[in-house]
């Protein structure tokens, strides 16, 4: 079948959307982008996908992904197999995506929109990953100081109106549903244990119904039975 008959409306919906959920598994299941090349294979189906997928990617690029002169594609594999290995990381090894073991947000001015995104996501990505394996309340607040997803949001933004809604409304779906929910729960958690921790301090000054004084000064001296067996159900 002769492609050039679709229309180009039609070939750019087709390319945006396959691009857009490749584009957007590389930063969220990553692994599963190891076994072929979207790009790759857009860029080689005939004339009319190439031309269509370079202006595509151009944009994404910001004007960067064709050399001007020669109208041929930059090379683009080492970018996409850099953010690949950050999402994978983010996934095993969160700490290793921030500092001090890497500075993943200092970048250039110049840095494209598509990066820009994908930086800031395995950042928020590995945080969130950290908080909800630690069981220690500081990490977890210090996650929940550091959460702020503006620069996510601005990056989003700046991405190409035309072709954002198109190709990347699956990936900022698993934002809200997934990254959001998650620093919610972790909030939770530590407004849970917080209150925990408050219930059973606040129980000190409960009165001892032996000695006839609070928990908190009587067990100090010479523990009763009523006092041993508080601290051992109710004091961590």
């Amino acid at each position: 079948m002769d492609i050039s008959f679709f229309p180009t409306e039609l070939l750019h919906d087709v390319i945006a959307l396959t691009l857009g959920r490749y584009l957007g598994d590389i930063l969220i299941a990553p692994v599963s982008t190891r076994s072929w090349d979207a790009i790759g294979t857009l860029l080689h189906v005939d004339y009319h996908f190439r031309s269509c997928t370079l202006r595509v990617l151009d944009a994404l690029w910001d004007g960067t992904f064709t050399d001007r002169k020669s109208g041929h594609p930059r090379n683009y594999t080492h970018k996409i197999e850099y953010l690949r290995c950050l999402a994978e990381l983010a996934q095993i090894d969160p700490s290793g995506v921030l500092p001090p073991a890497r500075h993943v947000l200092s970048m250039r001015v110049n840095t494209m929109p598509y990066e820009r995104i994908g930086r800031y996501f395995v950042v928020h990505q590995a945080r969130v990953n950290i908080g909800l394996a630690s069981d220690r309340r500081e990490e977890r607040l210090e996650l929940l100081r550091q959460f702020g997803m503006s620069d996510l949001t601005e990056s989003f933004s700046a991405l190409p109106r035309g072709l954002r809604d198109r190709m990347f409304s699956e990936f900022a779906d698993y934002v809200v549903d997934n990254l959001l929910v998650r620093v919610r729960a972790i909030a939770f958690r530590a407004l849970v244990n917080d209150a925990a921790v408050f219930v059973a301090h606040s129980r000190l000054f409960e009165v001892c119904s032996q000695a006839r004084v609070p928990y908190a000064h009587h067990s100090r001296r010479t523990p009763c039975t009523g006092c041993l067996q508080f601290q051992r159900e109710i004091l961590p």
